[in-house]
C-alpha cells in the first residue's frame, strides 16, 4: 500500500491462513477514488501470489461505512446518575470544544 494517495495510516492482522489490511485515509479525502487506488496497488502485488489464491477470490477489497468512528455507550451502576448528569458529564469531558 505505499505509493497510495491520502493514507493516514494502516494496519494489518493474520490469523489462521488468513489476512486482513485495514487502510486509513485523511479526513475529507474521496472514498471512491480511495478505493480505486488500493484496487490498483492490489492488482500490481496479486500477479505475485499463488494461483490459488488468485483464482479461488482469496482478495477482496471493500469501502467500509464512513458514517462512525467510534460508538461510545456511557452507562452508572450507581442510579443516583441520570441521564441528564450523564449527559452534562460527557459534554463537559468528552465533547470537543
Amino acid at each position: 500500500m505505499n505509493g497510495v494517495d491520502n493514507v493516514d495510516y494502516i494496519t494489518s492482522s493474520s490469523s489462521q491462513g488468513s489476512s486482513t489490511i485495514s487502510v486509513f485515509f485523511q479526513p475529507g479525502t474521496d472514498p471512491d477514488i480511495n478505493q480505486v487506488n488500493i484496487n490498483n496497488k492490489v492488482n500490481q502485488a496479486a500477479s505475485q501470489l499463488p494461483p490459488d489464491v488468485r483464482d479461488d477470490s482469496g482478495i477482496s477489497v471493500s469501502k467500509s461505512s464512513e458514517d462512525f468512528l467510534a460508538v461510545i455507550a456511557v452507562t452508572a451502576e450507581n442510579k443516583d446518575y441520570d441521564l441528564i448528569f450523564l449527559t452534562e458529564l460527557l459534554q463537559k469531558y468528552l465533547k470537543d470544544e
